[in-house]
């Protein structure tokens, strides 16, 4: 791997997400990362999960800071780096982390993704034939109102996430004041 690269050519190349690791000549990091963009943009334009476009800024300023950042490093610092991808999908799999609890959560994220890509084609359905039996003006509210529904399952589940990891903290503070009370006695 060639250590010299020009400082231009660094920072242009890392304005693209990969494209800087890439040119440093981390070529696993740098596909990993472009992979992730695609895959983020695939899931904002063409899957309709809108939220998930949200990740792009992170991924683009983790990948420019990252370049540089490795760009800046002494030689023995750089050499010791090595080139691996981000993901290990053959590990994520066979971990077993996917067990238990988590495996109940991981379906449930993955039932609420594919109803939410079902959604809106579902939605202009229904609004299309609304519009035939029913006013223009409560088609229109009607869609409103729809459209709406998956942003406020996703905001019910985060406030009762919220509330049941206050009412664990507070269990789990409750049961260390038992457990020294105890010890003391």
């Amino acid at each position: 791997m060639n250590r010299r690269k020009s400082r231009f050519w660094t920072f242009i190349c890392s304005l693209i997400p990969g494209a800087g690791e890439m040119y440093l000549g981390f070529l696993k990091e740098g596909v990993s990362i472009m992979v992730l963009g695609c895959v983020l943009l695939a899931c904002d334009s063409w899957l309709g999960l809108y939220p998930l476009s949200y990740g792009l800024p992170i991924l683009w300023f983790y990948s420019f800071f990252d370049t540089h950042n490795r760009a800046g490093l002494s030689d023995e610092e750089f050499y010791a780096l090595e080139d691996d991808y981000l993901f290990h999908f053959d590990q994520v799999f066979s971990s077993g982390w996917l067990e238990g609890k988590k495996r109940t959560v991981a379906a449930w994220v993955m039932i609420f993704l594919g109803l939410s890509i079902f959604w809106r084609p579902a939605v202009r359905w229904l609004i299309s034939m609304t519009d035939l039996w029913f006013s223009h003006v409560f088609a229109e509210n009607l869609s409103g109102f729809l459209y709406q529904i998956p942003r406020f399952i996703v905001a019910g589940a985060l406030i009762i996430g919220g509330i049941l990891l206050i009412q664990g903290k507070k269990k789990e503070l409750n049961g260390d004041v038992e457990d020294s009370e105890i010890e003391n006695s």
